[in-house]
């Protein structure tokens, strides 16, 4: 009760379609002005799905019986109603028959009859077991006529130590069902009665209540918000939405890390590749050599340019360093050009236009000039 007005509880909110107050989805708040409305957490979006709901209906009533422990505690009417006994063991609050045993055969049926408020095609029976588990041997199905038919025999798999809810599945029927037969085996645990708690019928009227099943999911990798799983609003750091929208995409020069659902930056003179965004391919002008992306063959990486650019004619660029060359013998690097001009007669090495370091054979060599001559 909040003021004079009753709200569901704190943790749920109103359903309208189910007419109910339900839990809240995960990763999302109720509205603090609408108990029918709740806001996603960031990163999730708001996502519903319309479901036919068949109805499921727990006896209203008992028709027949073979027996009952008493009239009171144990009593057939036990089985009416949603569960009640939430225990395993010989509990007051389920029908048990009058005897424990049948000494084998036919001895040992018994076997309860309930009906149900509404008719349905019924595709399913639910029998909730509490003690001396597995002892249903058949179920039949009565129709609107008065004509019981089997559905199921075979062998009850629950087992002993907790309540169990046996269910049966069948291909619905083509006939409106308004109860349901329960024969079971008192033989099957001769230390102990076999209980019944409830039995519930599942099927369709053919004019089934619409349910909205509403929840908050996450939104893809790289966005922070978004309003459906293709569509994101806002993007984490280094990505960004496309022209087109849709999707956070990482930057060019990002990778995208899908364990982590981050953007990690390439390595120097690499980019994302065009075909796959979790991976980085060298640049244009670059290839992969010693594990790196370098210049590519017959190009140096020029720095005041930062970009590869063609080695000067009678260069061989350095095999540490795709920054830098050397001028080939008999060349000399000329920082004017940036290119390795030749080197002046007779010489063999140079450190310029005008001055020698070594000479040709038999030639003589001028120290203080630089100079080559016979």
């Amino acid at each position: 009760m909040t003021g004079d007005v009753c709200l569901c509880n704190g943790g749920t909110y109103f359903n309208t379609s189910q007419g109910t107050c339900v839990t809240l989805p995960a990763n999302s708040v109720r509205d603090s002005n609408d108990h029918s409305k709740f806001i996603c957490n960031n990163g999730y979006y708001y996502s519903s799905v319309a479901a036919i709901k068949p109805p499921e209906q727990y006896a209203s009533t008992v028709i027949a019986f073979s027996s009952q422990w008493s009239t009171g505690s144990w009593n057939a009417a036990q089985v009416i109603g949603q569960p009640n006994t939430f225990s395993y063991g010989d509990i007051s609050t389920a029908w048990a028959p009058l005897r424990v045993n049948g000494n084998g055969g036919s001895a040992a049926d018994e076997f309860i009859t309930v009906g149900f408020t509404t008719p349905v095609y019924a595709r399913a029976v639910e029998i909730r077991e509490t003690c001396g588990n597995g002892f249903v041997r058949s179920i039949e199905l009565l129709d609107q006529s008065g004509t019981f038919t089997t559905i199921w025999s075979g062998v009850d798999t629950s087992q002993p130590g907790s309540p169990v809810d046996f269910r049966v599945d069948f291909d619905q029927t083509n006939y409106l069902v308004v109860g349901v037969r329960i024969n079971t085996d008192i033989d099957h645990n001769s230390g102990t009665w076999e209980e019944i708690d409830s039995i519930k019928l599942i099927g369709t009227t053919g004019t089934e209540v619409v349910v909205v099943e509403e929840s908050c999911l996450p939104c893809f990798g790289l966005c922070t918000t978004c309003t459906s799983a293709t569509s994101c609003s806002t993007c984490k750091g280094n990505s960004a939405l496309p022209q087109e929208g849709g999707v956070c995409k990482c930057n060019n020069s990002y990778k995208y890390n899908a364990n982590a659902s981050s953007c990690e930056i390439c390595p120097s003179n690499s980019v994302q590749d065009p075909n796959n965004a979790a991976v980085c391919a060298c640049g244009s002008g670059y290839s992969i050599q010693s594990g790196t992306c370098q210049c590519n063959s017959g190009t140096y990486f020029k720095t005041s340019t930062s970009s590869c650019v063609a080695l000067p004619n009678n260069s061989t660029r350095d095999a540490n360093n795709h920054s830098t060359f050397t001028c080939n013998t008999g060349y000399y690097y000329s920082s004017a050009t940036d290119n390795c001009p030749t080197c002046p007669a007779l010489c063999t090495a140079c450190s310029n236009a005008n001055y020698c370091t070594s000479c040709v054979a038999d030639t003589n060599y001028d120290y203080w000039a630089g100079t080559c001559f016979y």
